[in-house]
This record gives structure tokens, sequence and C-alpha cells, in this order.
């Protein structure tokens, strides 16, 4: 949790985990993964996935208070993407295992 100008913010993600076709799944490159993220504190949180290599896998977006975005992309590596806030670095981040 990170204090800004006497408000709180948090941020909790439940793990994500894609296969990428190995596991007997050999019909398809990679998953497609769709986040739906919903903004409820902080008036907005700029949020990007960088991909295994550092490659842009989402570009970034803006996600204002009240509001839901979706977020969709296919884990064609393996290894980790990572979802990511410019505004409230490093603590807003989410890590999802591409297996």
């Amino acid at each position: 949790m990170t204090s800004t100008r006497g408000r709180a913010f948090a941020c909790r993600f439940l793990p994500v985990v894609c296969d990428g076709g190995r596991l007997g799944r050999d019909d398809i490159e990679g998953d497609d993964v769709t986040l739906r993220l919903f903004g409820v504190n902080g008036d907005a949180h700029e949020v990007w996935v960088e991909a295994p290599d550092g490659t842009l896998a989402v570009p970034a977006v803006t996600i204002n208070r009240g509001r839901e975005v979706v977020l969709t992309f296919t884990a064609e590596q393996a290894g980790h993407y990572r979802l990511k806030c410019g505004n409230h670095a490093p603590t807003m981040e989410a890590d999802i295992l591409s297996i």
C-alpha cells in the first residue's frame, strides 16, 4: 500500500497463468489473455503490459475512476508478462506467467 497526499492506494491482483499451448494444446500458438481492470481508487491509472522480452504486449491506456478497461493480448512467449501502472510504480504491478 502506498500513500499519496493523505490517501491510501492498495493494489491486489490474483495470479494469472496461461500455458501458451505447451500443456497438451498443440493446436494453438499461445493463449489469448483478457484482463478486465476497474478503476476504484485514484483519479487515473496509466497501465500497460510488457512481454517477457521487454516489448509492449499492450500499449498504455488510462483507467479512470469508476470505469472498466478490457485489455487483450496473445501470450506468444513463455515467461513473465508484467502489468504495470505508471502512476503508482513500483507497488502497482502484476505478474502474468505464461508457461
